[in-house]
């Protein structure tokens, strides 16, 4: 039952083609038939195009979405979903090594009146008196 998902759902666009414009081609019969209709010609003609485009588009729309599912079935989208992610030298990296590596990063400049250690370099908040290497905060 789900084997060839997308050639069932392309041929399904098809026979959705066929129903929209047979239905299309009844209503336009029956505005014709009408007696005390004025211009019944040429609003039976309407009725007959605005179906024909209704139903192609909507067969369209239907095809594309099988074919998508086709080439997902024929691993054609799933090999490049396999792709591993790499940074610009080539090498593989995760989000979670991208998180490590920004916490990791030492800031190098203070911001917002922090403070740089003149002993061990590290950048204090403004709002403590002594570095964790022991040196005061300097005045």
């Amino acid at each position: 039952m789900f084997k060839n998902v997308g050639e069932k759902i392309k041929v399904f666009s098809v026979i959705f083609f066929i129903l929209i414009l047979l239905g299309a081609l009844v209503g336009a019969i029956v505005i014709w038939s009408q007696r005390y209709l004025d211009a019944k010609f040429f609003i039976g003609l309407g009725t007959l195009a605005g179906g024909f485009f209704v139903a192609l588009f909507s067969a369209l729309c239907i095809q594309g979405y099988g074919i998508i599912v086709s080439s997902y079935e024929s691993q054609e989208i799933t090999a490049i979903a396999e792709k591993k992610p790499t940074d610009y030298n080539g090498n593989l990296f995760n989000d979670m090594d991208k998180n490590n590596a920004i916490k990791k990063a030492p800031k190098s400049v203070p911001v917002n009146g922090e403070w740089k250690c003149s002993k061990c370099g590290k950048i204090n908040q403004n709002y403590v008196g002594t570095c964790g290497c022991g040196e005061v905060k300097p005045k």
